[in-house]
């Protein structure tokens, strides 16, 4: 019997979770060998000072509330590429 087994533990609050891997093989001698490694698998947390965190928010809420001038697309079934040009608060295709 070979083959190889993964068990693992849900997440825990700090974001940290338990993996198991079995390992069966068979040796020389013809029997089989069962090999466990077990790894502890979490995520890195990196400090961010105030001031970029605050800049990020800044920045996405900044994105959020931009509209874009022109957007490109395919459409129907010869896939022409229309452009939408920002006209007032109305947009119109062309193309």
């Amino acid at each position: 019997m070979t083959g190889t087994k993964v068990y693992e533990t849900p997440e825990d609050e700090a974001g940290i979770r338990y993996k198991t891997v079995v390992e069966y093989s068979t040796n020389e001698e013809g029997k089989t060998v069962k090999k466990v490694k077990k790894y502890k698998v979490y995520k890195k947390k990196v400090k961010v000072s105030k001031a970029v965190e605050a800049r990020k928010v800044r920045i996405q809420k900044r994105q959020l509330y931009q509209k874009p001038n022109i957007r490109s697309f395919r459409t129907g079934p010869n896939l022409e590429i229309v452009k939408l040009v920002n006209k007032g608060s109305q947009y119109q295709a062309s193309g």
